[in-house]
């Protein structure tokens, strides 16, 4: 397959998680039409924060997507491990990757945000796929 024969391509992405909205993201920039399907009703925040490195965040600049990040996340120098009474353990500097040197701490319905916010869903996506998901102890 040649990069070219992307724009001939229809891709469905199952998940709207940061893994899914990235791919159709860097999929869109490439020609493809992509479709993200999401059986949650809303995207919001789940789990724990997360920490994205330079390198990342650079791929998010290329993405178009660093502005919609950089406005919800908090630059982090360094990766501190602390005792339950805040003791310091341990303290290293992030590896930089070129200008960036910071991580960016950001929640996780923060990061799907954003590339979900550039790209165009159309109707019905990120719907639940059925009534289905809300059998009786699911939520």
């Amino acid at each position: 397959m040649q990069l070219s024969d992307l724009k001939h391509l229809k891709i469905a992405i199952v998940g709207a998680g940061y893994g899914g909205a990235a791919a159709a993201k860097a999929l869109s920039l490439l020609g493809a039409r992509t479709d993200v399907y999401e059986q949650a009703r809303q995207v919001r925040e789940v789990g724990a924060g997360i920490g994205l490195r330079p390198a990342t965040m650079n791929r998010f600049r290329q993405w178009g997507i660093f502005d919609a990040i950089a406005k919800v996340s908090l630059p982090s120098d360094c990766f501190e491990t602390l005792t339950a009474t805040a003791e310091p353990i341990t303290k290293e500097a992030w590896p930089a990757f070129g200008e960036l040197t910071s991580t960016q701490l950001i929640h996780r319905g923060d990061v799907i945000d954003a590339p979900l916010g550039v790209l165009s869903l159309p109707p019905g996506h990120g719907a639940p796929r059925s009534q289905a998901g809300d059998r009786p102890g699911r939520r």
